[in-house]
């Protein structure tokens, strides 16, 4: 497998750990500005939340099915799966606020692509599944993400500080187990299911405050993700 790549199109190409890089380098930049707030949104946590899904946001991109298709297939469902695996053993708010943020950060197209295309009104679970079905021989990487992550996580993220060996352990876990063993679209479709409950289920003021932890970590992943995208 060759290096993977989040833009590879039109006769441009960016390098998936070039792009993250970029990307962390906008966040570095305005995180006094907003680090007091995320400690308020998400607690205090051992790694940067933001750092950690701008790493995971794109990783939908580096599928076959995204490579076949990338119009259809939202990378940005199969990056918000990763990150709900990813996450399993933080606290509850912080996994699914991070997820269901990873999931939404391109929520017009998303929207657009799943709902009007096939002339529906909501966007339904059945929709993803069916779609995703479509896909679902298609699941394996298209590169080396292994060594990518090797060198995102450990040449630039540890050592800036922005994670710690504990999560990289976490990353590569679901690197290794999405190489070797696959991944089941019954298994993403269950943490859609789970995170969307989070996020619809409960007394009104539980529900407000959740969702307003997701539009602070959408706001962050969006304004970062495009300036980095811009200056590329």
């Amino acid at each position: 497998m060759g290096a993977c790549y989040s833009y590879n199109k039109e006769g441009k190409v960016e390098r998936y750990e070039d792009h993250i890089k970029a990307a962390v380098a906008v966040w570095r930049i305005i995180k006094p500005y907003y680090g007091k707030v995320l400690d308020r949104v998400l607690g205090k946590l051992k790694f940067d939340p933001i750092a950690v899904s701008l790493a995971v946001h794109d990783l939908g991109k580096l599928t076959n099915a995204y490579e076949k298709s990338p119009r259809d297939f939202r990378h940005e469902i199969f990056s918000g799966y990763a990150m709900y695996k990813i996450l399993e053993k933080t606290p509850e708010d912080v996994r699914m606020a991070l997820s269901l943020a990873v999931t939404l950060h391109h929520e017009n197209i998303l929207i657009g692509v799943y709902v009007g295309k096939l002339g529906e009104r909501y966007l339904t679970i059945s929709n993803i599944k069916r779609i995703l079905n479509i896909f679902k021989d298609e699941l394996k990487p298209n590169c080396d993400v292994k060594q990518t992550f090797n060198e995102l996580l450990k040449n630039f993220l540890v050592r800036e500080g922005f994670v710690n060996d504990e999560l990289t352990n976490y990353v590569m876990g679901f690197i290794d187990h999405w190489m070797n063993d696959g991944v089941k679209i019954d298994d993403i479709i269950y943490s859609i299911k789970d995170v969307i409950a989070w996020a619809s289920v409960g007394p009104l003021e539980d529900l407000l405050i959740r969702r307003a932890k997701v539009a602070s970590v959408i706001h962050l992943i969006t304004l970062t993700d495009s300036i980095a995208a811009e200056c590329a």
